[in-house]
């Protein structure tokens, strides 16, 4: 099966084609990594949208013409990342934008 999606994790480990079980493996994969190794980043072939996602329950959410804007949030727990997942994976990415800009307005963070 060909998707719009791609991994790419910090052991250097990439998955093309990926789905949401792709994503859903890698997000359990970091919650037992270490420091070094506990983020992976996933993209889209065609947007200009990428989410990095750390062990410690941090988010960026990378955009922009050049991918030179950042947008970070800290999330309380792993379900919400899951939901951002799925909202990037829905290619709703003005959606999943506007809910990491409320966390940050929320928790009172700045990216």
């Amino acid at each position: 099966m060909t998707t719009e999606f791609w991994i790419e994790k910090a052991t250097g480990e990439s998955i093309d084609n990926a789905t949401i079980s792709d994503f859903n493996l890698a997000l359990e994969e970091i919650k037992t990594a270490d420091t070094e190794h506990g983020s992976f980043w996933i993209g889209h072939i065609e947007e200009q949208y990428v989410l990095e996602i750390h062990k410690n329950l941090c988010v960026f959410f990378i955009y922009g013409e050049n991918q030179d804007k950042r947008l970070k949030s800290e999330f309380n727990n792993w379900q919400d990342i899951k939901d951002c997942l799925e909202l990037y994976f829905a290619k709703d990415f003005l959606l999943l934008k506007n809910k990491m800009e409320l966390v940050l307005c929320r928790e009172g963070k700045t990216g």
